[in-house]
């Protein structure tokens, strides 16, 4: 299933795993983690400090997100099909999905050429006039 890190006590991986399945069972505090561990919470929250019990948590959560992609499609496109959905909703899902795939943008870039030396003077010059410090 998971390629485990060996550098992890089973416990260790065992808590990755209770975590991991914490976002279907809101029972699973970190305290219930703990006492079913047989932990305090304190070491429980020590551990999520460590750099390789993050990497495999975060690991193990994108498994689990990566298994409800198809149910997750199949809500868009019957959201996407259904008359009775406003429009609206309609656009904001189509956004939300057009910016997870990097194929929307908030921000707008721009490009600015400076084709020779002496517009950069001009601009140096320019902003002298307004009182900029152009010293670097």
């Amino acid at each position: 299933m998971f390629k485990i890190d060996k550098k992890l006590t089973h416990e260790q991986l065992e808590a990755i795993d209770m975590l991991t399945r914490r976002f279907y069972d809101a029972r699973m505090t970190d305290q219930a983690i703990a006492d079913k561990l047989g932990i305090s919470r304190t070491t429980l929250h020590n551990w999520k400090k460590i750099p390789e019990f993050n990497e495999e948590f975060i690991k193990q959560s994108r498994e689990i997100n990566r298994s409800t992609l198809p149910v997750a499609m199949a809500y868009i496109s019957r959201t996407l099909n259904n008359p009775r959905v406003k429009d609206s909703s309609k656009i904001k899902l189509v956004e939300l999905i057009l910016k997870a795939n990097g194929e929307l943008k908030d921000v707008q870039e721009s490009e600015i050429t400076v084709k020779q030396a002496e517009d950069i003077d001009n601009i140096l010059a320019d902003f002298k006039a307004l009182g900029a410090d152009t010293a670097e």
